[in-house]
C-alpha cells in the first residue's frame, strides 16, 4: 500500500462491469443475467445477490504483496439492483508484517453501472478499511477512500481512481516518522488502469492489465504495474486462475523485513461463486 517499513489496494478488481483484482485474478464481480441464473431456473428467479469465496497463493494489489507472499482467503458479497445501483463488501486476510497491526481488510464499495450500446460505464466509491490498524510511530490510520469512473468497450476497459483522503495514511505526520522521507503535506492519489480481456476457448479468459499510480507531494511513491492473467471456468461455480505481475516501485520503500514486496510475482487461485 505504502512503502513504510512496517506497512502495505487489488489485486484489486475493475468493479461491477470489469474487475481486475485484489486483489491476482481478473474476474467480474457483477455477473450478467445468464451467469447469475442457474440452468433451468424459471424466469424471474434471478437473485440480486452474488457471493464468491476463494483461496489465493498471496494477496497482491497493484503488484505489491500485502500478505507477505503467504496464502490468503478472499471473498465478496455483492448486491446489484436492476436499476444499475450496486453495493457490497470485499474481504481478505492481510499480513501484520506488511500492514502494521492488521490481519483483515474489509472494504465496502458501491456505485452505479449502466450501458449505452456496446459501451458500459460505472461510477462508484471504494473504502479500504483495516480495523484497529495504525502506523507504528505516528499512529495514523491506513483507511483510505477513493472514487472511481470506469468505461468498458468490448475487449477494452479503462478506469480512473481518485483519492479523496490521504493515500493510506501518508501525510506530514507520518511521512518522516514511519516512511523515512520528507514530510510534504497531504497525499491524495490518482491511479489510471487499462485492461484488455479476451475470451479464448470456451471457459478460458486471457486478460492484460497496466496501471500508473501518482501520489500528490510524494513522487517517490509513484509507480507503474503490469499483469497478465489466465482464468478458467471449471463449472459448478468454480474458477481457477494464474497471473504474473511486476511493478516499477522503488524497491527500497517496499522492502519489509528483508523481503522485496514489489518484486515480480505469480498469483494462483481457486474460487467458488454462489
Amino acid at each position: 500500500m505504502v512503502g513504510f517499513a512496517a506497512g502495505r489496494p487489488i489485486h484489486r478488481p475493475l468493479m461491477a462491469l470489469l474487475v481486475s483484482c485484489a486483489l491476482g485474478s481478473t474476474s467480474s464481480l457483477a455477473q450478467s443475467k445468464d451467469e447469475a441464473e442457474p440452468a433451468g431456473a424459471p424466469a424471474g428467479t434471478i437473485s440480486p445477490w452474488s457471493f464468491d469465496l476463494g483461496v489465493y497463493t498471496q494477496y497482491a494489489y497493484r503488484g505489491i504483496t500485502y500478505s507477505h507472499e503467504r496464502p490468503v482467503i478472499q471473498g465478496t458479497a455483492l448486491y446489484s439492483h436492476p436499476s444499475g445501483w450496486y453495493g457490497g463488501l470485499w474481504v481478505t486476510q492481510v499480513s501484520s508484517i506488511d500492514i502494521h497491526d492488521a490481519h483483515l481488510e474489509t472494504d465496502p464499495f458501491g456505485g452505479f453501472a449502466g450501458a449505452a450500446g456496446d459501451l458500459n460505464y460505472e461510477i462508484g466509491f471504494w473504502h479500504w478499511t483495516f480495523f484497529g490498524a495504525r502506523m507504528p510511530v505516528s499512529r495514523e490510520k491506513y483507511d483510505t477512500l477513493d472514487m472511481y469512473v470506469g468505461l468498458v468497450w468490448k475487449h477494452l476497459g479503462v478506469k480512473y481512481w481518485k483519492g479523496l483522503t490521504d493515500y493510506f495514511g501518508v501525510n506530514s505526520r507520518s511521512a518522516l516518522a514511519d516512511g523515512g522521507y520528507a514530510a510534504n503535506g497531504d497525499s491524495h492519489s490518482q491511479y489510471l488502469e487499462v485492461n484488455l480481456t479476451f475470451d479464448l476457448q470456451p471457459g478460458w479468459v486471457l486478460s492484460v492489465h497496466g496501471g500508473r499510480l501518482a501520489v500528490r507531494n510524494y513522487p517517490q511513491l509513484d509507480f507503474s504495474d503490469y499483469r497478465i492473467a489466465l482464468d478458467k471456468e471449471l463449472g459448478a461455480g468454480f474458477t481457477v486462475g494464474l497471473s504474473r505481475s511486476r511493478t516499477t516501485a522503488d524497491r527500497a520503500l517496499y522492502t519489509v523485513q528483508g523481503m522485496d514486496s514489489a518484486r515480480p510475482k505469480w498469483v494462483g487461485y481457486l474460487k467458488r461463486t454462489f
